[in-house]
């Protein structure tokens, strides 16, 4: 009766670690140079069921050039979909690069890393970056200046991004 009940505890322990799962991470790093704006927005599957999915569609995905471009292409969806830009108040499309990686490396789950470039014209302009209402995510934020003082934040710099209040960055 002993032994039983070891080998169910065991199974139980088993079970429960199994079950930890790890939400979906976006973080965006927004980075002001002298004549333009570079997003970086990093996406990371959660953990579980769905992530195990995305982690069966990449080992597909690897084996053919399509495979991984869908891949690449839906993961992409996933970290830039629910971001809003605008320039000067108008919607953008900024130039986009994708690269497809593992978060942490070699452990199998599978993120996305989207750099988006704004080109700016001369002149005052303001970018306003924020997040489409309801996304679920939390999106962690960082600011990086790299234009010799020609650029700012219109407000203090917030660590996670809100729907409600988009980071506005003026020339």
């Amino acid at each position: 009766m002993k032994r039983a009940l070891a080998v169910a505890a065991l199974l139980l322990a088993a079970g429960v670690a199994d079950a930890h799962t790890n939400p979906a991470r976006r973080s965006v790093a927004l980075q002001a140079e002298k004549d333009a704006a570079v997003v970086l927005v990093q996406w990371t599957v959660p953990s579980g069921e769905y992530g195990d999915a995305y982690t069966a569609t990449a080992s597909w995905g690897r084996s053919t050039a399509g495979g991984r471009r869908a891949l690449e292409a839906s993961l992409a969806a996933k970290a830039i979909g629910p971001l809003v830009l605008t320039l000067d108040g108008k919607p953008i499309s900024p130039r986009a690069s994708v690269k497809l990686t593992e978060d942490p490396p070699h452990s199998g789950r599978m993120a996305v890393a989207v750099l988006l470039t704004v080109t700016l014209e001369a002149g005052p302009h303001e970018l306003a970056l924020g997040l489409s209402p309801g996304t679920p995510e939390l999106t962690r934020f960082v600011f990086v200046d790299r234009s010799e003082g020609r650029a700012s934040l219109a407000d203090p710099e917030p660590s996670l991004l809100d729907p409600a209040r988009p980071v506005r960055l003026r020339w």
